[in-house]
């Protein structure tokens, strides 16, 4: 192989990497906020305050406002991006096979 293709292939083993522990650690922070406002939000919806967003964990059912909930979306949703992200790049350019 020559270098050029060797550094390539470095680049891109690198950047999955870098795309799955983006995808771990936002994971991670989803399932800690989730956790977060289902210990601390209230259990009945108020929409004075605009807590009308139901959050069920297993049954425990709490109230959040629209930017709490749109947290928890986006944290979700860059979570699956990066991961797919990984794995197709993965699947297309093959960086850690022989």
């Amino acid at each position: 192989m020559s270098s050029i293709t060797l550094e390539t292939k470095l680049f891109w083993r690198c950047l999955e990497i870098v795309l799955g522990v983006v995808s771990l650690v936002l994971w991670i922070g989803w399932y800690w906020l989730w956790m977060r406002y289902s210990q601390t939000r209230p259990p009945s919806p108020d929409p004075v305050t605009g807590r009308i967003y139901l959050l069920d964990t297993h049954g425990s059912l709490v109230y959040l406002i629209s930017t709490e909930r749109f947290r928890l979306y986006l944290l979700q949703g860059s979570a699956a991006l990066s991961f797919i992200a990984a794995a197709l790049l993965d699947i297309a350019k093959h960086p850690f096979r022989k």
